[in-house]
């Protein structure tokens, strides 16, 4: 395994997500080890949509995952039109995000078949030309998971922490077939596998520009 020190500088990280739930599924288990490692990281989420039930959700999965001193904003926007709302949502994202300068994003991949998933991946290409971006994946119905170029793995702990704090506080997602402890420990295996990690998890991402420089003095 090729390791990349990019977390050990990182100050401050921003989540974007479409829904209540994007965030732990995408990215759970790599938020819970920054904050295990770095107490005193910034954490910032925001979510375009989710009505008052899914809002608070979203803020007891935060609290629970990631500590209280994570920041979450959730814009209230329609669920499933984003691409549609156009405008609204650009002009929502940029007013939620503005005067922050993270190390590290982390939202939805480009080329999700969601349609707000993907809507949200092209906005944060519009907002931030000059920021590390990690694109998260979420398993559902499409079958649009693809091949990862970085990933963060960790351990049980950290495994069952992210799937516990999914299955116990979205209530509201219950009925979604594919939101099952199962489907979540198998996608976490099979990245660790890619991995190659001893820890026997991973979550797996698309990094969509890194630039190396090399001193030369």
């Amino acid at each position: 395994m090729i390791e990349v020190g990019l977390f050990g500088r990182a100050r401050s990280v921003l989540c974007l997500g479409a829904h209540a739930d994007d965030i732990e599924i995408g990215c759970g288990g790599t938020l819970a080890a920054l904050r295990q490692a770095q107490p005193d990281i910034q954490i910032d989420i925001v979510l375009l949509t989710g009505d008052e039930k899914r809002a608070a959700e979203a803020a007891a999965a935060t609290e629970r995952l990631f500590g209280p001193e994570t920041r979450l904003q959730v814009l209230g926007l329609r669920d499933g039109y984003l691409p549609y709302d156009g405008p609204q949502a650009k002009e929502a994202l940029r007013a939620a995000v503005a005067g922050l300068d993270p190390d590290v994003i982390f939202t939805h991949r480009r080329d999700d078949l969601h349609q707000d998933h993907s809507h949200i991946a092209e906005l944060t290409g519009q907002l931030f030309r000059d920021h590390v971006v990690l694109g998260y994946e979420i398993p559902k119905y499409d079958g649009d998971l693809g091949r990862c170029n970085f990933y963060v793995p960790f351990g049980q702990e950290i495994a069952s922490a992210k799937i516990d704090t999914i299955l116990d506080v979205y209530a509201s997602q219950r009925e979604k077939y594919w939101l099952r402890a199962e489907v979540l420990e198998a996608t976490l295996r099979l990245r660790g596998v890619e991995a190659r990690t001893s820890l026997g998890f991973a979550e797996g991402f698309v990094a969509t520009k890194l630039v190396a420089g090399i001193s030369l003095d």
